[in-house]
This record gives C-alpha cells, sequence and structure tokens, in this order.
C-alpha cells in the first residue's frame, strides 16, 4: 500500500507548517491536497528575483531563502519520504553556508561549485513531482500545475547550469561576451526551452551547445508527451496500474 494514500485511493493531507497558520491563504494552500498553485507562485518569484537582481553576493543570499523554500516545498507538497526530505535540508544548509563563505571567496571554482549544488537540488525535484502527479486519480488544476512547475525547473535548472558551467571552466559560455550575467544566461535558458531561438545570445562552445540542444529536446518532449497527456484528460481519471487488481 503507497503511505501517501489512505486505502490506495485518496491522497494524504499535508499538515499545515506553524509559519503558515496565521495566514488565510497560507493556511488554504496547504490544507488543499497537493496543492502546486504554491509551489507555481514560488518558482515565479525565483524566476523574478534571477532576472532583476545584480550578480553579487548580496543579492545572491537574498535569492538563497526562496530556493532553498522551493525545494522544500516541492518536496513536502509531492509527499517524498522522509530520508528524502531529511537529505534535502542538510543540502540546503550546506548550499547556504557556502553562499555565505562567498562574501569571503571570490574564486569562480568556488562559486561554479555552490551553482552545482543548487542544480543538484532542483534537479531531484522534477521527479518527486512528476511521481506525484501521475499517480493523481484524477487530472485536476493542481495536477496541471505541477506539470508547469516541472517546465519552469527545467528551466531554472539549466540556467543554473549555465553559470556553473561559465564558472567552472567555460570563460565565455554565451556570445556576445557582455552578456554572461546570471540573468542573460537565464534569458538563453528559456529562450532555449521554449525553441524560440532569437539568437542575439548564443553558446560559445561545443560543450555549450551540447547543453542547450539537450534543454531544448527535454523541453519539447515534456510538452508534447506529458503536458499534451495532461490537458487532454482534464477531469477524467488517469488509468491506474492496479486498477486490474482492484477490480478482482
Amino acid at each position: 500500500m503507497n503511505d501517501d494514500v489512505d486505502g490506495g485511493r485518496r491522497p494524504r493531507k499535508v499538515p499545515t507548517p506553524d509559519w503558515a497558520k496565521h495566514n488565510a491563504a497560507l493556511r488554504a494552500a496547504f490544507a488543499a491536497s497537493d496543492s502546486y498553485a504554491l509551489l507555481l507562485i514560488l518558482l515565479l518569484v525565483d524566476f523574478l528575483l534571477l532576472a532583476a537582481l545584480p550578480d553579487e553576493p548580496a543579492t545572491t543570499l537574498i535569492r538563497a531563502p526562496f530556493i532553498v523554500a522551493t525545494v522544500l516545498l516541492a518536496l513536502r507538497t509531492s509527499h517524498a519520504s522522509p530520508h528524502l526530505i531529511r537529505v534535502a535540508r542538510w543540502a540546503v544548509v550546506l548550499a547556504v553556508v557556502a553562499i555565505a563563505l562567498g562574501f569571503f571567496n571570490e574564486d569562480p571554482w568556488f562559486r561554479g561549485a555552490v551553482s552545482l549544488v543548487f542544480v543538484v537540488l532542483l534537479a531531484s525535484l522534477p521527479f518527486v513531482i512528476i511521481r506525484r502527479i501521475l499517480g493523481h486519480n484524477e487530472v485536476s488544476v493542481e495536477t496541471i500545475y505541477g506539470a508547469l512547475c516541472i517546465y519552469l525547473l527545467i528551466g531554472l535548472i539549466f540556467s543554473s547550469l549555465f553559470v556553473a558551467v561559465n564558472s567552472l571552466g567555460s570563460e565565455h559560455f554565451a556570445l556576445p561576451t557582455n552578456q554572461n550575467q546570471p540573468a542573460d544566461l537565464l534569458y538563453l535558458s528559456f529562450i532555449t526551452l521554449t525553441t524560440v531561438g532569437f539568437g542575439d545570445i548564443v553558446p560559445n562552445t561545443d560543450f555549450g551547445r551540447a547543453i542547450v540542444v539537450l534543454e531544448a529536446l527535454i523541453g519539447q518532449i515534456f510538452l508534447v508527451t506529458l503536458v499534451a497527456r495532461l490537458v487532454a484528460m482534464f477531469g477524467q481519471e488517469q488509468r491506474r496500474r492496479d486498477r486490474g487488481t482492484d477490480e478482482d
């Protein structure tokens, strides 16, 4: 039997944390089963902060709590295992400590290593979310929100990867070379993900081109398979692997 459901059918509700009990909107979000709307809003905030704030140690500290909240909320909403949540908590603590140390260490390799930590943390979330939303008995608005969260996460993961690659080895990941700030690489990531391809910022190395192509492929495959399937099945019951067993 799945620990996340009651009798294999009804999703377990997520308890409301103490910090959210004083706000009616947050209480309602946590009271709803699998409330991915709140996670979607938080991901949009992550996107706007990365796009708007300059690349400085102080602004990195401003963004860090929102990324940490994104990771923990995604795991909590998706009913990840307690072991995975504990590992994620230790990982985000180490990442925040590393960011704080970045005030005293401006070595590009150090910054690249910190970016890779966030890449690994964020990269685990799409798998956790997709496992949860494919287990929904019925494709609801929250299921669609979950799929949209994955799509935004893909763009954020690759933009963080671009930043890490830039710091660790490729001096100019993107051309023109004066557009290699995190906001520029975020733009490159989402332009690639949506396959718009304006061509105003392009990868400068073979390795960079390979990463860009990989993101474009993942984005398109995700849209034409999972998202298209969920939208087509909106309001309908998903086919469950254990249905034959239940009917017997």
